[in-house]
């Protein structure tokens, strides 16, 4: 039944022991793309857009009343995820999004969705688990990189934002820059620290030259990583999620003021539905 009301795709099976039954759920392209126009998602847009965000729209073909003047092709300017010659329909979305998609249409009470509450589901044992798939050829792709991790480059930290989503991928950005900034300190109080093993006491001359670094070093690594976190909110298209930045009107303003002095073309095309949205925007670039 839920199948044939929502359009999703459901196979089902055994386990082992035939005690239990898995259920794997999907969706088709067009459902997918019918779901992304409701709820208005955004996806990643192409480079030449310079990877900005914007909602997704069906293609209109125009009406014959018209001659088809008012038609309106969006599907080219979406960024493809295939390493195929001819991407599917639904190239245009990531993992992530066919999993947010998805569960959309599991849990949500909107038009042709089914609007199951998961969780309780699971509190009262209905459901046993509820959980997303991995898809082993991408994710044995990350695995194989596990090094990088450590120093994470832009391109890594876009693999993982397309696969485990922006909470993930803002976590491990901060890790990596995080150990940057701390490797050079840390190895510098530990040659001091050897030093003064060596010819004497804690008492020496290099102890205050060192508080006075580490004071320093403790005003500026926040100060660099919010450039660095500025720098994947905008190419990203995250500044709208307050669960990720905790940036109220005022903050999303002052940022937007510090980005318009470096690049304004750039940010306005990134940042028009923000403005066009937020009251105190408007009022700051009025």
């Amino acid at each position: 039944m839920c199948q044939q009301a929502c359009g999703l795709t459901v196979f089902c099976c055994f386990s082992r022991d035939r005690d239990r039954v898995i259920a794997k759920i999907g969706a088709p392209a067009g459902k997918l793309r019918d779901t992304a126009a409701r709820c208005r998602y955004k996806l990643q847009l192409r480079r030449q857009f310079m990877g900005a965000s914007a909602e997704y729209r069906h293609d209109f073909p125009g009406r014959p009343e018209s001659g088809f003047q008012d038609k309106r092709i969006l599907s080219h300017i979406y960024q493809t995820y295939t390493d195929d010659d001819l991407p599917g329909s639904d190239s245009i979305f990531k993992t992530v999004d066919k999993i947010h998609l998805i569960h959309h249409v599991i849990t949500s009470s909107d038009k042709d969705c089914a609007g199951y509450n998961i969780r309780a589901l699971v509190k009262d044992e209905t459901i046993e688990a509820y959980f997303p798939l991995h898809e082993k050829r991408l994710l044995s792709q990350l695995m194989d990189r596990a090094l990088d991790w450590y120093f994470m480059k832009e391109e890594l930290a876009n693999t993982i934002r397309d696969y485990f989503g922006d909470k993930v991928a803002f976590y491990f950005v901060f890790q990596a820059f995080y150990l940057k900034w701390l490797l050079p300190i840390a190895v510098l109080g530990m040659a001091l620290q050897i030093w003064a093993m060596v010819h004497g006491g804690p008492n020496n001359f290099t102890t205050a030259p060192f508080c006075i670094l580490v004071s320093v070093w403790s005003v500026m690594m926040p100060h660099f990583w919010r450039r660095q976190e500025a720098k994947y909110t905008l190419g990203w298209g995250t500044m709208d999620d307050k669960a990720l930045h905790g940036m109220g009107g005022r903050q999303r303003a002052l940022l937007w003021t510090a980005v318009k002095q470096s690049n304004k073309n750039v940010f306005l095309q990134r940042g028009e539905q923000t403005i066009k949205s937020d009251p105190t925007l408007q009022k700051e670039t009025s």
